[in-house]
């Protein structure tokens, strides 16, 4: 188990990258299908989470990576952005999941659309991060705000 395409991934590593982890030895004593997975990109601001999972245009998300994406969704801060284009030129789709139920999909989207969520987001993070303390609204402003992230 490693790197499907080694030449590609080593053209855009990930950020602060410190070398492949290997698997072998986990993998052999976990039941098949069961593999690990990755997630592209985290960030957490205020205890809100914001996952990215990117594909190449026409990949699929696994049905596990999905299964787990969405797992990932039953803590109520959770957001996550999937996204096909490895690069800002390459954004065309974005799909925002945030456990409320059907995702929001933009096709075709753009480099502009993510950064719109992106700093929807992270002005809302901060702004709850600021805010929270000593508020007991603070979870249905969460809440309020998911509705309204990618309008």
């Amino acid at each position: 188990m490693g790197l499907y395409n080694k030449e590609k991934f080593e053209m855009y590593p990930p950020a602060g990258y410190d070398g492949q982890f290997v698997w072998e030895y986990i993998v052999r004593r976990l039941p098949p299908p069961i593999r690990p997975m990755d997630i592209d990109a985290y960030v957490e601001i205020g205890g809100l989470y914001l996952f990215f999972e990117t594909k190449a245009e026409g990949k699929k998300v696994p049905i596990g990576q999905r299964l787990a994406l969405r797992r990932l969704l039953n803590h109520p801060s959770a957001t996550v952005l999937a996204l096909w284009g490895k690069t800002a030129a390459q954004v065309r789709r974005l799909e925002i999941y945030n456990g409320l139920g059907s995702p929001t999909i933009i096709d075709p989207a753009t480099a502009a659309d993510v950064e719109t969520v992106v700093d929807k987001w992270v002005k809302h993070a901060v702004w709850l991060r600021d805010k929270a303390n000593g508020r007991d609204d603070a979870l249905q402003k969460v809440k309020d705000w998911r509705f309204t992230l990618w309008e």
